[in-house]
């Protein structure tokens, strides 16, 4: 569905209300995320749904990098719903936390990009987009089954 409804979509995505609405409060949800509003209630997007499980994958780890929103994901769960074979995500710290010249990288499977990765990471975090992206999927297909149909033919990769 392009709209996806907060209280299945949030649960699906492994996301508290509590923490998206930190999030949202702190202006780190731009407007990609939503597709609606409805009776004042945001409707996720596709791909915002898919970023925040993406977010969500790497938080509850316990990993927390200032320099990585959940905006962050969207590309790649933009690329995901198009069929791009976009597998897995390579999320690379560069520098030390607090030093103005640390930066963070977010890149996809070595065969889609054009030159390797830079070397030096003081960490390298592997995200399966398969597994996140379609547990995701799952999930609110079973939260929300009358969505079921659209859900299953997504993950299916149609």
């Amino acid at each position: 569905p392009e709209r996806i409804l907060p209280g299945p979509g949030l649960a699906a995505a492994g996301m508290s209300v509590p923490s998206y609405s930190t999030l949202y409060r702190r202006g780190q949800l731009p407007p990609e995320f939503f597709s609606h509003v409805e009776r004042s209630r945001r409707l996720l997007s596709r791909e915002g749904f898919l970023a925040l499980a993406a977010y969500r994958a790497v938080v509850e780890r316990r990993v927390e990098i200032g320099e990585l929103p959940p905006a962050a994901f969207l590309r790649w769960a933009s690329l995901w719903l198009r069929g791009v074979p976009v597998r897995e995500l390579w999320v690379r710290y560069y520098g030390r936390a607090g030093d103005p010249d640390s930066r963070v990288s977010v890149l996809p499977n070595d065969d889609l990009l054009p030159e390797p990765a830079a070397a030096g990471a003081l960490l390298s975090i592997r995200l399966d987009l398969e597994a996140i992206f379609g547990s995701a999927v799952r999930a609110y297909s079973s939260l929300a089954a009358d969505r079921r149909d659209i859900w299953s033919e997504l993950a299916d990769g149609e």
